[in-house]
């Protein structure tokens, strides 16, 4: 399906109200009226290569189940914190553990229903807000020596060499900073996506998530130094009972659970592309969607059905394995980097000036992404 008028000007690309916009005929444009996802931009920078779009939408596939999964512990992880206070923690391990995890994925098979991703991302303000109250209790507690440490001893500096984990690190952050299959969906429900706006909303977004990790990231080497190194994440050096870090693993569970249905629609989108259903027996493909004469209940369904299916997969990897840290690393440097470098630096070509210009981006995009791979797989640096 063609999405975009070859014609169409860079700034009117996400704008659902654009004339010159040829409207899909699929089923999926019977719900959303949108105009083109992450994988449409990506397919129309290459069209003399569309295997490039196909492969967009696996690694979009693989990465967002891995993503989710990672989700689904931090979840977990944030309410078995709570103690008694969390009314499955009376189970104790694993039933606690796989209890909140089927309890998380109903929330997230509800709300991946949704036709469209504007009245989540109005929601999805609590990961941000949830940050700054976690990096302001961090640094309160420390400057005012509110946290106890074990023992009363203080923090140990971090001697070994720097250098040789920075590799990992680095895939990490990436995997922090990495909201580029979303906005798109975000940025094209704007009621006026002007340059200006766009431009405002990335850079200022990046700029302020950068800074929020930076003082979040020196807030805990004061208050707990090289002890850092041996914690699955920040959060669980603090006290069941510590009211400030209370508050924070209630946020945390709230925010990560609107993020489970958020980080399906790019997923949903690019499975929808590739038009499965279609390929199913006609009977098979009737009682799944309806009748075809209703294309409306048809895309509501299919809709319906790939959104659970997508919560549901990665429900059962976080009930099998449990290593966050190393999920994490090779998401970033492997499948992140693909999608925040990479493939921006081909849609980068609807753009850009200068065909000397975007190989030369391409390229060090390209070469900055293997680095990240191989350091996500230990083969560069040392591994965290």
């Amino acid at each position: 399906t063609t999405w975009i008028d070859t014609q169409q000007q860079p700034d009117d690309l996400l704008s659902p109200m654009t004339p010159s916009i040829r409207r899909s005929t699929s089923f999926r444009d019977f719900v959303t009226k949108v105009g083109p996802s992450y994988g449409d931009l990506v397919e129309r920078a290459t069209p003399e290569c569309p295997w490039v779009s196909s492969t967009l939408d696996c690694v979009l596939f693989l990465h967002n189940t891995l993503a989710l999964t990672v989700y689904f512990l931090f979840v977990s992880e944030s309410y078995e914190r709570l103690g008694w206070m969390w009314p499955l923690n009376r189970f104790g391990e694993p039933y606690t553990h796989v209890l909140t995890i089927f309890w998380t994925a109903f929330w997230g098979c509800l709300l991946s229903t949704l036709p469209t991703v504007g009245a989540l991302a109005r929601w999805a303000n609590a990961s941000p807000f949830v940050l700054w109250l976690m990096m302001g209790s961090i640094w309160f507690e420390w400057l005012f020596n509110w946290h106890e440490q074990d023992e009363q001893q203080e923090p140990e500096a971090y001697v070994e060499d720097w250098l040789e984990r920075s590799p990992s690190v680095l895939c990490i952050a990436v995997f922090a900073s990495f909201w580029h299959t979303n906005c798109v969906a975000i940025a094209r429900e704007f009621q006026n996506p002007t340059k200006l706006r766009l431009c405002v909303l990335s850079f200022a977004s990046a700029f302020l998530l950068g800074l929020l990790y930076y003082f979040l990231a020196v807030g805990g080497y004061f208050t707990f130094g090289a002890k850092l190194l041996t914690a699955p994440n920040i959060v669980t050096l603090y006290g069941q009972a510590d009211p400030f870090f209370i508050a924070v693993r209630l946020g945390l569970a709230f925010s990560l659970t609107i993020a489970i249905p958020l980080n399906v629609f790019p997923i949903r989108e690019s499975v929808e592309n590739m038009q499965l259903f279609r390929k199913l027996p006609t009977g098979i493909r009737r009682r799944l969607l309806g009748p075809a004469t209703d294309p409306k209940m048809q895309a509501t369904r299919e809709h319906e059905i790939v959104g659970v299916t997508l919560v549901l997969i990665p429900m059962i990897l976080s009930l099998c394995f449990r290593n966050v840290v190393q999920l994490i690393t090779i998401l970033g440097g492997s499948l992140v980097s693909l999608m925040m470098i990479v493939f921006p630096c081909i849609v980068f070509r609807m753009i850009c000036p200068s065909s000397l210009l975007w190989w030369t981006t391409l390229m060090i995009g390209i070469s900055f992404a293997t680095f990240l791979a191989l350091a996500s797989w230990g083969f560069v640096g040392e591994k965290v």
